[in-house]
């Protein structure tokens, strides 16, 4: 926010762009908003255009509820009725996991659990055995970046795609293509 107001207050600037962090993305649209100077953003969490929705922003991509939400469908119709969802623990992550479990429940599939995982966490094998454990038909990821590549490659190393149809609500999907999956 401090960048923002210098570049508008010191540098005259008639527009302001970037950051794909959705909560520095709101942080930035609302001093946009009290300068009345137009803000495009693109945050992944639908927060920016709804709850938070600002006059002066302006969101470019697809959000991560959207994504969620395209995922769950497709899921329900195609892979199972029980789920097991892997997310981000950041606000992008939790609107995809949000947006996925409603999509699920409101069309009669089971949430049978959901785990955590940090930006940059490396070892994902405790909540990849806890997706397994829980008897779910379908895991579905919220993460994304290259977090979504560490996830689907352990997945493939502990066998999961064996145990499990596997899902990603994610358009990051490039980060993973060069994985072997067996």
């Amino acid at each position: 926010t401090q960048v923002a107001r210098e570049l508008i207050s010191q540098e005259d600037v008639h527009m302001l762009t970037g950051s794909y962090s959705s909560a520095v993305a709101l942080a930035i649209n609302e001093v946009a908003n009290e300068e009345s100077v137009p803000y495009v953003s693109g945050p992944g969490s639908q927060t920016f255009s709804g709850e938070k929705c600002q006059p002066y922003g302006f969101a470019l991509n697809i959000t991560t509820s959207g994504t969620g939400r395209a995922m769950a469908l497709y899921a329900l119709e195609n892979l199972g009725e029980s789920f097991y969802t892997l997310t981000h623990n950041y606000v992008a992550g939790q609107t995809g996991r949000d947006a996925t479990h409603n999509i699920i429940e409101e069309n009669g599939g089971t949430i049978e659990g959901d785990s955590l995982v940090d930006l940059g966490q490396t070892d994902m094998s405790s909540e990849l055995t806890s997706a397994v454990e829980s008897g779910a038909d379908v895991l579905i990821t919220n993460v994304y970046g290259d977090d979504l590549a560490t996830v689907i490659g352990q997945a493939a190393e502990f066998g999961v795609f064996e145990e499990m149809e596997v899902g990603a609500s994610s358009l990051d999907l490039a980060a993973i293509l060069d994985i072997e999956l067996g």
